[in-house]
């Protein structure tokens, strides 16, 4: 009856108000533990560049260790904050048609040379003469696609191949990226989602674990989804873009 479907309702927003409660905490804890270091080795780095100030010697490559440290801070501020906007839609994206193809022509002659210098193989298929056109703004598709080819090359490791394709369906455009590295386990490919998760316990690998919070954020914004897969050997990531053509008005987060 009636009140059944209002305690229903009541519940249903307990349990978000409940997820987003824990999820607050463990972002808050993990936001910690990534600027505990950074802040430590600053302090220390600081201490020794004074150390070497009152012998008399140059304190300039203790001071820059140091700037380094405080940059490594400020740019996961400046990620988590970009974050937030996305999800809250204060963004200022501003939408437009525009070609995808384009925007992989460009990044895939530079992440070619970035795999070589790692010893790895790109392997990039340029988009035929099918339309690419999506509805989106081209900074923020070009930074989830930067994120997505830095993962591949990131966790990849030697003799590492990464692809790059487009692929057409009725509706949808998808965008693919493919590593042939260690790849995601399953029962974890829901988590990396999540602000800084990260599948070494011991968060001794670079990254702040935002990059496919990221990647997932921006695609929303933009009507799309994106999914995980065995690459078999690796990861195969897709991010399916709606046409143009299926658009009727400004894409919002889903």
């Amino acid at each position: 009856d009636q009140i059944d479907r209002i305690a229903e309702r009541i519940n249903a927003h307990l349990d978000t108000l409940s997820h987003l409660m824990v999820s607050t905490r463990v972002t808050a804890a993990a936001i910690a533990h990534d600027l505990k270091s950074p802040l430590a080795r600053a302090y220390l780095g600081l201490g020794r560049a004074l150390t070497q100030f009152e012998a008399g010697r140059d304190p300039r490559a203790e001071i820059e260790d140091t700037q380094a440290e405080l940059e490594r801070m400020n740019g996961i501020f400046d990620t988590f904050l970009r974050l937030a906007r996305i999800e809250g839609g204060a963004d200022g994206a501003t939408f437009a048609e525009l070609d995808l193809g384009a925007l992989m022509d460009d990044l895939a002659e530079t992440y070619q040379m970035v795999a070589e210098d790692k010893g790895q193989r790109f392997v990039y298929t340029r988009p035929d003469r099918e339309s690419t056109m999506v509805m989106g703004d081209a900074t923020m598709l070009q930074q989830l696609l930067v994120n997505l080819l830095e993962n591949a090359v990131t966790h990849g490791g030697e003799d590492n191949r990464i692809g790059l394709c487009i692929d057409h369906a009725a509706d949808h455009i998808h965008l693919i990226v493919s590593d042939s590295g260690p790849g995601i386990p399953k029962l974890a490919r829901d988590a990396v989602f999540e602000p800084f998760y990260r599948l070494d316990p011991s968060r001794s690998k670079p990254g702040s674990g935002l990059g496919l919070a990221l990647v997932r954020a921006i695609a929303e914004r933009h009507g799309a989804r994106v999914t995980l897969s065995d690459n078999a050997p690796g990861l195969r990531v897709v991010v399916s873009f709606p046409r143009t053509n299926t658009i009727t008005g400004s894409p919002r987060r889903a």
